[in-house]
């Protein structure tokens, strides 16, 4: 290990990347907003915490030892504040507003550490907050434990409501799990400074809390992973795109591949061209629906005006399937500062939906007419009940003459229950006959 680097100053070090590696993803997450901007400025102060003790290890001067007090008192008076933002917004996504519409109950805390920050950045002129030891622990003065017992506190308050969050009835198990990890996560580092600044004999040549700040993080992935901490889920974006049934190509605002899944690749073809010009190359894959003439790479650039509309966008034919069908819509990807950062191609095949709504417009005008003749069919059935009631009368008439003839003879029981039948239903038609004729 390097001399400028003792075996002590590792922790800070793994503490440090830990941090930064956690706020990064925190901020490619991008938790409830709520949530965000507490939880950032939590890591941040941890971060200046970690580094301040860093440096006070390495400090071989008076003024560098002050730099590094600077450091860790920061971070020791910002954490509180940000942690007791942070348990008040969490209580809120979940549901629990004990101190709603009083905003003292935030400002307090954050005053009192903006106050002992002051207070700490003038020790050099009064000082009666700390005093500087090179190469051994400082000297705690009475301003100095001052702010302790506030900032001590502010963290007991904030193991209070994440208590009370787990034991609350109304919670679901999720919030308990999560309040549960929050509450470990915030006793552990409490405890390890508690000790070390109360117990002079424990950490003479490093500061532990640095070390029950990494486990903190630790804590919180486990709770991210295990218990979708923050609202926070550990999922890419090609993970979501890979099994899309529609194609969806990115490109950076130089019209460079990004990011294609599957379904894009198959529209392409040929990866290695697709990864210098891929819009070109979807374009000459492209056929106007009423002409074989190719789209040019234009067209689709201009999509991004039609797609501002809800559902906005074009229909082509792919070349040498005709009968496949695709919608194409254009959507700008903007970067974390508003401008815009990629391109979004989205390729739907719709061949199915297209014929689906053929066979709609089709059963459409298959109805329409049938109600035009449904219109015009009184008239019609009129007509038809006067030609029918003659030919009906008569098969009564036939069947009733049958019938006398049949019970003078005795001859055929069956054929006279068929004469019967016969005189029944004419009957029933010549009815149904009159009735339609008089409405």
């Amino acid at each position: 290990m390097p001399d400028f680097m003792p075996w002590h100053a590792l922790p800070n070090v793994v503490a440090v990347a830990l941090f930064v590696a956690l706020a990064v993803f925190i901020e490619l997450r991008r938790p409830r907003a709520p949530l965000r901007v507490p939880l950032l400025l939590s890591l941040a102060a941890a971060t200046a915490f970690a580094l301040g003790d860093l440096l006070t290890q390495a400090a071989t001067d008076l003024t560098t030892k002050q730099v590094a007090i600077a450091l860790i008192n920061t971070g020791t008076l910002c954490i509180p504040p940000a942690w007791w933002w942070l348990a008040l917004r969490f209580a809120s996504v979940s549901g629990v507003e004990p101190f709603r519409g009083r905003r003292w109950v935030l400002g307090v805390p954050v005053a009192f550490a903006a106050t002992m920050w002051l207070v700490m950045l003038s020790n050099p002129l009064h000082g009666h907050y700390v005093t500087p030891v090179l190469g051994d622990r400082n000297v705690h003065h009475a301003l100095w434990w001052v702010a302790f017992a506030g900032s001590y506190t502010t963290v007991l308050a904030v193991c209070g409501l994440y208590a009370g969050l787990c034991l609350r009835r109304a919670s679901d198990n999720r919030v308990r799990w999560q309040s549960a990890t929050l509450l470990a996560g915030t006793l552990l580092p409490l405890g390890v400074n508690a000790v070390y600044n109360i117990a002079p004999g424990v950490g003479a040549r490093m500061d532990p809390t640095v070390a029950a700040l990494a486990g903190t993080c630790v804590l919180l992935v486990t709770g991210i992973l295990g218990a979708r901490l923050f609202a926070l889920s550990p999922v890419s974006l090609r993970a979501v795109i890979r099994h899309d049934r529609s194609g969806v190509l990115i490109v950076d605002a130089h019209g460079r591949l990004d990011l294609a899944n599957e379904a894009a690749r198959r529209i392409l073809g040929d990866p290695q061209t697709s990864e210098s010009e891929p819009v070109a190359l979807l374009a000459s894959r492209l056929r106007f629906l009423a002409s074989e003439d190719a789209v040019p790479e234009t067209e689709l650039w201009g999509l991004v005006q039609k797609s501002d509309d809800a559902g906005g966008g074009s229909l082509y034919r792919l070349r040498g399937d005709t009968s496949r069908l695709v919608w194409i819509s254009l959507a700008s990807v903007p970067s974390r500062w508003s401008a815009i950062a990629a391109w979004c191609f989205r390729i739907q095949d719709v061949t199915q939906l297209y014929e689906t709504e053929r066979e709609r417009a089709r059963l459409e005008e298959r109805l329409r007419r049938s109600l035009i003749r449904l219109h015009e069919g009184p008239a019609r059935s009129d007509g038809l009940a006067r030609e029918l009631t003659r030919p009906l009368a008569t098969i009564r008439a036939v069947a009733d003459y049958g019938l006398l003839v049949q019970q003078s003879r005795g001859d055929d029981p069956i054929m006279a229950d068929c004469l019967e039948a016969i005189a029944r239903e004419a009957e029933r038609c010549e009815r149904l006959t009159e009735n339609a004729a008089s409405e």
